[in-house]
């Protein structure tokens, strides 16, 4: 199970990650996972490393079949704190991997999208959440849904567009081309 959980999310795990999510305990994760070659503990963060990508591919290929029951392991840690980062900004994306759609369109409402731009800082963040719900509307035929987020990645994208020319008034105004950036 800790193999499968290492290959079947790309997020970085720590031996207590890994403990809480599988509910065993620290002592034997450390201990399965120092018993495997092709693994290491990074001892700065204790975050667990397979050797390569190569093998990682492997790994996932043949334990392709716990991949489902992983996913409901990670989403469920994630439902246990919803208001915590992790949970804001990473079950968009574990829902869609699940195709758990009627949950995603469920979870992300404007106070969850403008959440998602809160605690990250960033348009992109809130612009591939939005992209999971159209795609979730998508794959549900939901057409209010369709039209809800469709509005909301056109407002992104002028956003992000206004945001360039913001930028870029400031740099010629920053070099003295005044004239220019007016």
């Amino acid at each position: 199970r800790i193999l499968a959980l290492l290959v079947h999310d790309a997020k970085p795990h720590t031996i207590s990650d890994v403990g809480k999510t599988l509910g065993i305990s620290f002592e034997t994760v450390q201990e399965k996972v120092t018993a495997v070659t092709f693994t290491t503990i990074d001892p700065a963060n204790a975050q667990i490393h397979i050797a390569n990508t190569a093998l990682r591919r492997f790994i996932s290929e043949r334990l392709a079949d716990r991949k489902p029951g992983i996913q409901k392991l990670l989403i469920k840690r994630l439902l246990q704190s919803p208001d915590s980062d992790d949970a804001v900004l990473q079950l968009p994306q574990y829902l869609e991997e699940a195709a758990q759609f009627q949950d995603l369109l469920t979870l992300l409402t404007p106070d969850h999208i403008l959440q998602v731009l809160e605690r990250s800082q960033t348009l992109s963040r809130v612009d591939d959440a939005v992209h999971r719900g159209f795609r979730g509307a998508e794959r549900l035929g939901r057409d209010p849904d369709l039209l809800r987020f469709g509005i909301q990645r056109c407002v992104i994208g002028e956003l992000a567009a206004s945001n360039v020319w913001e930028s870029e008034v400031g740099a010629l105004s920053s070099l003295g081309r005044d004239a220019e950036a007016l």
